[in-house]
């Protein structure tokens, strides 16, 4: 049996069900969605504390997680948000830094409240650990979808394909769907995607409208094939269904005929779609490492066209070139606003384990 369907069910129960006790402490404190909604005013100001709320949180250390990066947001029908990082330290206490009895885990699980407080899943390793040899095979999450009691997330499996070290020796290969009962946080299933291939990743970003669920692909890595951007429908919700593919004139059940819906740059260009209002918007790092600028687009239609409306241009860490940004996401903060992050790191692994604060991701407010 190849490896990706080697699925040790007990175990991964068992470990997911450990995750779930931590994680039920924090949501049962949180208000269902049946509590009242404020006023538009008190919006805007929850919004406004919403944001200094997370640029203080993830600026620091947040129980024993002391970093990470690539943090995606999974909205929640009692207002609440589930941040699912991708590589972290998690420190022996919440008081020692990145040193060596630190622990590397590959994803991670922090919960925002209704007042913006955050709280880590407290565990040992990987929110999802399914059996993953921890720098030779591993998951990483994408975009995902409410249904319910339920969120599916569209996640890799991912495997280290050169030497350890700091490089990017690795690759994803194979797309599964990961439900998690959202109340709980407990993870009950995993299953291969419909279209399990991971050139590209469909559901990279994950965006819906109306009776549709738009899965954006972009190959998931950096490179070659990472400045074109593909996409699939399935009726809404319905992630779990065979999906269609934009071919530049409609939408067929032949993967290998979708086609770029924007090509953009020479190394990455990676598209993370979102709703805000009644309009289709998207960022993605220039280049990613390698690039100056954020990109914000817009497009009329969620297959586009796409046109760059503003240019962003976030500082490194460090202020110099030792230190890079990458992976740039967002979503509504206000009407007028939105809430935008992107990930921070060093090309040296040791100023990380120097300062932790490097491999933090940075929040800020963009007016559109």
């Amino acid at each position: 049996m190849p490896l990706a369907q080697a699925f040790d069910r007990r175990r991964f129960l068992r470990l997911a069900t450990g995750a779930a006790a931590a994680l039920a402490i924090s949501f049962d404190d949180v208000p269902g969605i049946d509590a009242l909604a404020p006023s538009s005013s008190r919006r805007i100001q929850l919004s406004n504390d919403r944001l200094v709320a997370l640029k203080s949180g993830f600026g620091s250390p947040i129980g024993r997680w002391q970093a990470g990066d690539i943090p995606h947001a999974y909205d929640l029908p009692n207002r609440t948000t589930m941040w699912l990082l991708n590589d972290s330290y998690l420190s022996a206490t919440p008081t020692d830094p990145i040193g060596s009895t630190s622990t590397f885990v590959r994803n991670t699980a922090i919960l925002e409240n209704r007042q913006s407080q955050l709280s880590l899943v407290e565990s040992g390793h990987s929110y999802l650990d399914q059996g993953e040899q921890l720098l030779d095979r591993w998951w990483w999450f994408h975009g995902g979808y409410v249904q319910g009691q339920l969120l599916h997330i569209v996640t890799t499996e991912m495997r280290r394909t050169g030497a350890l070290g700091w490089a990017i020796n690795f690759e994803p290969t194979s797309t599964w769907i990961t439900t998690v009962q959202w109340r709980t946080g407990r993870i009950l299933q995993m299953q291969l995607a419909p279209n399990s291939g991971v050139s590209p990743v469909y559901g990279f970003s994950v965006a819906s409208h109306r009776q549709w669920t738009y899965l954006y692909g972009n190959n998931h890595l950096y490179g070659r094939g990472t400045t074109e951007n593909r996409v699939a429908r399935v009726p809404r919700g319905q992630l779990f269904d065979t999906p269609t593919y934009w071919d530049g004139q409609g939408w067929t059940k032949d993967a290998t005929a979708a086609i770029s819906i924007l090509t953009h740059g020479t190394y990455a260009c990676r598209l993370h779609v979102f709703r805000h209002g009644n309009r289709w918007l998207a960022t993605a790092k220039d280049e990613e490492f390698y690039g100056a600028e954020i990109l914000l687009f817009e497009a009329p239609e969620p297959t586009g066209p796409w046109q760059v409306i503003q240019r962003f241009a976030p500082p490194t860490q460090t202020g110099d070139d030792q230190t890079c940004t990458y992976d740039a996401m967002a979503c509504t903060l206000t009407p007028d606003s939105l809430l935008l992050w992107w990930s921070n790191n060093a090309y040296d692994e040791q100023l990380v384990r120097a300062d932790s604060a490097i491999y933090r991701p940075t929040f800020t407010e963009l007016a559109v």
